[in-house]
C-alpha cells in the first residue's frame, strides 16, 4: 500500500522537481533538504498569499492553522473566505490557463477598442474629405464669379 509521503515523492520526482539519486550517491540520506516535501506546498501557499495580500485570519484558517482568540470573535462567511482565496489563485495556480484566459480577455478588450477607435478615425476622415471637398467647390464658384467679368471684359476688348 502507497503512503502519502510516497505518492508525494513520485509526483515530485514524475514532474522533475526532485531528482532521484541511487542510495549509494544519496548525499542527502538521513538529511533535511533545503525544502520538505510536504511543508513546501504550505510555505509556497503562505507565501502567495501574502503576495496577493489575503486577510491574514482568512489565509491562516485556509492553512488549517489556529487564529488564536480571534477565531471566538472572527468567523468569516464562505463567500468572504472564496473572495479572498481568489486574490491569490493566480499565484497559487501552477497552470498557465487562468493567466491567459485573462490575458486573451484583456486582448480582446484592447482589440475591441482599437477597432472603435479606426471606426472613429475613418468616419472623421470621411466627414473632414467631405468637408474639404464642399470647401472646395465653394471656394471655385467665388473664384468662377470673380473672373467671369474680367472675362467677359477682356472678350468684348
Amino acid at each position: 500500500m502507497y503512503t502519502l509521503l510516497g505518492v508525494l515523492t513520485a509526483v515530485l520526482v514524475s514532474s522533475g522537481v526532485r531528482t532521484v539519486v541511487p542510495d549509494t550517491e544519496d548525499k542527502y540520506r538521513g538529511k533535511r533538504r533545503e525544502v520538505a516535501r510536504v511543508h513546501g506546498f504550505r510555505k509556497f501557499t503562505t507565501t502567495n498569499m501574502i503576495r496577493a495580500r489575503v486577510n491574514p485570519e482568512i489565509r491562516e484558517m485556509l492553512l488549517g492553522h489556529s487564529i488564536g482568540l480571534s477565531g471566538s470573535y472572527y468567523r468569516p462567511d464562505s463567500r468572504e473566505m472564496l473572495q479572498e482565496y481568489l486574490k491569490a489563485v493566480d499565484l497559487l495556480t501552477i497552470s498557465e490557463e487562468n493567466r491567459l484566459r485573462i490575458k486573451v480577455d484583456e486582448l480582446t478588450q484592447e482589440q475591441d477598442e482599437i477597432q472603435l477607435m479606426r471606426a472613429k478615425h475613418e468616419q472623421d476622415m470621411k466627414v473632414m474629405r467631405e468637408d474639404i471637398k464642399e470647401e472646395m467647390k465653394k471656394q471655385m464658384s467665388q473664384l468662377i464669379t470673380r473672373l467671369k467679368p474680367d472675362v467677359m471684359i477682356e472678350g468684348l476688348s
